[in-house]
């Protein structure tokens, strides 16, 4: 990504991916799933400044169809998309990968509304809040994908 384009939050946040914190996610296969392509590009770049490997989904049927050839440690998902939704995204793939699903981290821009319980009931492992705090982004991976 072109670091013009980088906003510059996330450019002043950089550290938290360079120096002891720039392999926290070295090993890791990361599915990003957004309709946004913007959002998609912003959160893959993150990720792959923290040294995961990721792949992009633009709905939740595009990334069901993914998981048949990645096995990703942890899925990152927006709510709110087209097709199948990411409220959606959890008991599909529970129902695709019986007993082998990986946890997944809903994200949604809506704060004030009631995403947060929706995600519990959903089955996500953790639900964040547009614009994503890169640091507790990082964290919220390390607690689900070591649960």
């Amino acid at each position: 990504m072109d670091a013009s384009r980088v906003p510059k939050a996330f450019r002043a946040g950089r550290s938290a991916y360079e120096g002891a914190g720039g392999g926290r996610l070295h090993g890791r296969l990361v599915l990003v799933v957004d309709d946004e392509a913007d959002a998609r590009e912003l959160m893959s770049w993150a990720l792959q400044e923290a040294g995961a490997d990721v792949v992009v989904a633009a709905d939740g049927v595009e990334a069901l169809g993914l998981l048949s050839a990645d096995r990703p440690d942890v899925v990152l998902t927006d709510v709110h998309m087209p097709r199948m939704d990411g409220f959606g995204l959890p008991g599909a793939m529970r129902d695709r990968l019986v007993g082998t699903a990986p946890p997944a981290i809903a994200i949604s821009a809506r704060a004030a509304s009631d995403d947060a319980r929706r995600a519990t009931d959903a089955g996500f492992a953790a639900h964040l809040t547009k614009p994503v705090d890169l640091n507790l982004l990082l964290d919220t991976i390390d607690r689900v994908i070591t649960v």
